[in-house]
């Protein structure tokens, strides 16, 4: 059966200084980054041969931080993780849609992503080479030092909900940015 999940979409922009202050640990996030398989093995993931704070975060003065929250509703139990796999993905192309539009009033910004980058099924870092499509990678809020459980409850009194004793909690988010 294929199910699709409503969307609560929730949007604040703040000063890049004060997103920094108060929700990025580029410390905190690299050592979570380590434990993940993408880290060092895609462009998107760190380890960078860049500076994520002076040559991303401050490059800009604002970001923009569009939230999606997902209810699962009363049915969650009965979710497979495929079907959950699927509505994430097919959720989170929507919500790079939306930045992408918003993107289009500020020329020279930067989307943020969710989670690493997919647009290949094997990423050139692999194989040593430079990312094949350097234009349309999205780093994650994470791999550039932000916080999203302490960005979503600050920003939007959403707090971040993980899976329990192999139940799904009542929702999910997804959480992107736009640095202009």
């Amino acid at each position: 059966m294929q199910r699709r999940l409503t969307m609560e979409r929730f949007e604040a922009t703040i000063p890049v200084k004060e997103y920094l202050a108060k929700y990025a640990d580029f410390g905190r996030t690299l050592d979570a980054c380590r434990k993940c398989g993408s880290y060092g093995t895609k462009w998107s993931c760190p380890p960078f041969d860049f500076d994520p704070v002076k040559d991303v975060w401050e490059k800009y003065t604002e970001v923009t931080i569009l939230l999606y929250k997902m209810p699962l509703g009363e049915d969650r139990g009965l979710i497979t993780p495929d079907e959950l796999t699927e509505m994430f993905f097919e959720n989170k192309k929507l919500l790079e849609q939306d930045l992408a539009k918003m993107a289009e009033a500020y020329p020279g910004s930067m989307i943020i992503g969710a989670g690493s980058c997919a647009i290949c099924s094997r990423c050139a870092r692999q194989d040593g080479l430079p990312c094949r499509f350097r234009g349309k990678m999205l780093h994650s809020i994470e791999s550039l030092g932000g916080l999203v459980p302490e960005t979503a409850l600050g920003l939007f009194g959403i707090e971040v909900l993980w899976m329990e004793n192999g139940r799904h909690p009542e929702y999910y988010i997804l959480m992107e940015g736009l640095l202009h």
